[in-house]
C-alpha cells in the first residue's frame, strides 16, 4: 500500500488528537504542524482515502465539543526549518 506524507500527517494529528482527548480534564488542543495542508484535511469529511478513519475521529470530536463550549483545538504552522524537537 502507498501512503503519501500527507496521509502520514493526516494519521499523526489523528493519532495525537485521539491520545489526548483520553484526558477529560482539557479543554483546549494545540496541533504544531508543517503541513497545513494535512492539518485541514484532518475535519474534511470529503477527503475520501481516509474516510473511515475521518468517521472514527469526527465522533471522538463530537464528543469533545459538545462536552463544553469553551473546548477547542488550535493549528499552529510551524516551518520545518525552526527545526523544534519533537
Amino acid at each position: 500500500m502507498n501512503v503519501t506524507s500527507t496521509e502520514a500527517e493526516l494519521f499523526a494529528i489523528r493519532a495525537g488528537v485521539a491520545e489526548a482527548l483520553k484526558n477529560l480534564d482539557i479543554n483546549k488542543i494545540v496541533i504544531f504542524t508543517d503541513s497545513m495542508q494535512a492539518a485541514k484535511l484532518a475535519i474534511d469529511p470529503t477527503f475520501h482515502p481516509c474516510r473511515m478513519q475521518m468517521i472514527a475521529f469526527a465522533t471522538t470530536l463530537r464528543t469533545f465539543f459538545t462536552a463544553s463550549p469553551v473546548n477547542h483545538i488550535e493549528y499552529w504552522d510551524v516551518p520545518s526549518a525552526c527545526e523544534w524537537p519533537p
